[in-house]
């Protein structure tokens, strides 16, 4: 397996792992937030940021820290309930996010992510739909 597999086999399970938790994901691109059919929502968006790289002389084994942003829109009818469910998502999305369920599908044999550091979340709120953005890093061992 290469690192670039691994790289993908951890955003497919960072998108099984939201599933579990309700968080809908589309193949369809949406200009506007506002266009996104209430069916969808909470609607889920992972992007890939980068990676830093270790080149270490002699030592094994090597880690690489992969970014990504988890984009997720959900709704609520007032002020106070859109506070509550963003402050909800955040502890969700932190909650579903682990070493364990990173490690599964494909990588559940070779176990190569070995930390998920959750770097920052922000909400933003409009009328009765929220925007979260949730910043994370993962630390997985290169093959």
């Amino acid at each position: 397996m290469k690192n670039f597999d691994t790289v993908v086999l951890i955003t497919e399970n960072m998108q099984k792992a939201l599933c579990a938790e309700g968080v809908n994901f589309s193949l369809c691109a949406f200009e506007d937030d506002s266009a996104l059919p209430a069916s969808l929502l909470p609607h889920g968006q992972i992007f890939y940021t980068g990676e830093t790289f270790e080149y270490a002389h002699g030592q094994r084994p090597v880690y690489a820290e992969a970014g990504f942003v988890v984009k997720l829109l959900f709704n609520a009818k007032d002020a106070q309930a859109l506070t509550r469910d963003g402050q909800m998502w955040a502890h969700r999305v932190r909650g579903a996010l682990t070493i364990d369920a990173l490690n599964s599908g494909g990588l559940a044999i070779v176990k190569r992510v070995s930390r998920v550091s959750i770097t920052g979340v922000d909400v933003s709120n409009k009328a009765t739909l929220s925007k979260m953005t949730c910043r994370l890093s993962v630390r997985y061992r290169e093959a």
